[in-house]
């Protein structure tokens, strides 16, 4: 009698384990209470160049999936606006798996009070009108509103300069937050200054950088870094003011002469800083006067300006590839936190001819293969 009941338990065990194993395995896919595709807002901390190309590239990676139908939404000629691109999108991204909301911008502007007005203006949104199923979310101040905020709904977060630093997410690998997805390149400004170095065996390293800013650019990290290349490491803090451009970069240079001339530094990082139109090639000149190599943590922009070297965001096919593929898996059902948020780009660099002939620095041939675009330009 046992003999014939000890299989049959067996059975039983196993067609249970399999029923488990398939409702682990059901996902329901995203969409809105109609039925209809799901409907996505964007936030962000500010209007930014890189915001734009990262949102093209998202764009036409969703297109190559077929989850929309036209993701070839161009980057406005002038300025660095995101909500002509965002509409654009709203207007001719068809589709059944994700809509675009017209009009459905939420922008920080850099600027603390906006960003709180910004947040109610939001959450009365989501509580009222309810015609969002996910967010898409771009930088380091919104990422972190939002998701200190906003719990129900998917949080789609990237171009974040250090998610880890900062504290948004718990570890590259767990982003702590049920509906909270981060894009994570691990140790991205690390790693970029053991290249710089392979490339200039600098000595004396200088940063400046504007108050609030430090766990951003993983300061605590450089300087240890620096300790394992034997190489001294520079600071210096200035009070940015998003209102006042002209005023911001005064102070930024005050920095920059300090490294230069107090600490003596022979290689500078260059983080985003706000600059008038007519003052934009000021800090790059005056590092080439002084024959200081610089590289850019922020977009190629600032390389076409006169620093020295940056990375090339021209072409962001991959990461638009990498973020188009984490919406599959969220549209599909798949929980934010459970998608895989590490991401690892080629590191390809963008130079300024110019700026190097004026530093003397020849090329190294082993480097050309690295290299995406070159600017120069004649006149200073």
């Amino acid at each position: 009698m046992i003999k014939r009941f000890f299989p049959l338990l067996c059975l039983i065990v196993m067609l249970c384990g399999a029923m488990q194993s398939a409702c682990a395995l059901e996902r329901t896919r995203l969409r809105a209470p109609d039925g209809s595709a799901p409907r996505a807002l964007l936030v962000i901390s500010g209007d930014y160049t890189m915001y734009q190309t990262v949102l093209q590239a998202v764009a036409r990676g969703l297109d190559r999936m077929e989850l929309i139908e036209n993701g070839n939404v161009p980057i406005p000629t002038e300025g660095n606006k995101l909500a002509p691109m965002w509409n654009w999108l709203a207007a001719n991204a068809g589709g059944d798996s994700i809509r675009f909301v017209k009009d459905g911008v939420y922008n920080f502007d850099w600027d603390t009070k906006t960003e709180k007005q910004e947040m109610q203006r939001l959450l009365e949104r989501l509580r009222t009108r309810k015609d969002a199923e996910l967010l898409i979310v771009m930088g380091t101040n919104a990422s972190r509103a939002t998701s200190k905020n906003i719990k129900d709904i998917p949080l789609i977060c990237y171009a974040s300069t250090n998610a880890l630093g900062s504290g948004l997410v718990r570890s590259p690998q767990d982003s702590g937050q049920d509906n909270l997805h981060v894009l994570i390149e691990p140790d991205q400004i690390v790693s970029l200054v053991k290249m710089l170095y392979e490339i200039f065996e600098f000595r004396r390293l200088g940063f400046p950088f504007a108050v609030g800013e430090e766990k951003m650019y993983e300061q605590s990290r450089l300087r240890a870094t620096c300790r394992e290349l034997n190489v001294d490491f520079f600071t210096c803090p200035y009070m940015a003011d998003t209102k006042n451009y002209g005023k911001s970069l005064n102070r930024l240079m005050d920095c920059v002469k300090h490294l230069a001339e107090t600490n003596q530094v022979d290689t500078m990082l260059v983080p985003f800083y706000d600059r008038p139109d007519e003052r934009k090639r000021e800090l790059p000149n005056y590092l080439a006067s002084k024959k200081i190599p610089s590289f850019s943590l922020s977009s190629e922009n600032f390389v076409a300006e006169g620093v020295l070297l940056g990375l090339d965001h021209s072409n962001l096919g991959e990461l638009g590839a990498f973020e188009a593929d984490v919406l599959r898996q969220i549209l599909e059902g798949d929980k934010p936190r459970d998608v895989n948020q590490i991401y690892v780009p080629r590191r390809i660099l963008v130079v300024n001819l110019t700026t190097a002939m004026e530093l003397g620095w020849n090329i190294p041939f082993d480097l050309f293969s690295s290299i995406g675009s070159i600017y120069k330009y004649d006149e200073r």
